[in-house]
């Protein structure tokens, strides 16, 4: 039998899984991400900037957060080669030369708080699951389910999706 990376039609549209990582804080990549904004509990000014008393958020502005997991540290194959180079080494998180000036790559946030990360993601992965699982289960029966309002509220921002998106002119 050959591999194929398709699910088949049925698990396709029947079933909901969240992502397959050991890390739920930074996806398996050594980066901690901030897509769903968490990371700004733990850093409120974390990418922002405050113009006229007001938080504007910023992506990219600020170094990256380092995970603490495996996926953050060099890795090596079988004959002891550099498979990953990694963000940090026993020492902590790693440098580079800039201008004759060692520069961090990232920051170190505590591992205590990257746990917690990792934990909420975790928990609203599951729970995202559950949630988009019975609405398809709803659906298939022919019910019109009631969605839940995270989702309801991004239907109705992509109503108005030229409005999130600058226009090019």
């Amino acid at each position: 039998m050959t591999s194929s990376h398709m699910r088949s039609s049925l698990d396709r549209d029947a079933t909901f899984y969240a992502p397959k990582v050991s890390c739920f804080a930074c996806y398996d990549t050594g980066i901690v991400t901030n897509g769903d904004g968490l990371l700004n509990h733990y850093l409120p000014d974390y990418d922002a900037e405050i113009i006229d008393g007001n938080i504007h958020r910023r992506g990219g502005s600020d170094l990256a957060v380092i995970c603490h997991c495996v996926a953050a540290y060099e890795a090596q194959d079988y004959e002891a080669q550099t498979t990953r180079a990694g963000f940090r080494d026993s020492t902590g998180v790693r440098t580079t030369d800039i201008s004759g000036r060692q520069q961090s790559i990232g920051v170190n946030v505590d591992k205590d708080t990257i746990r917690d990360i990792h934990r909420q993601r975790r928990a609203n992965w599951e729970t995202t699951a559950r949630d988009i699982n019975s609405l398809r289960q709803q659906v298939r029966n022919g019910l019109k389910p009631q969605l839940p309002a995270y989702i309801a509220d991004v239907k109705e921002q992509l109503q108005n999706v030229e409005q999130l998106l600058p226009s090019i002119d």
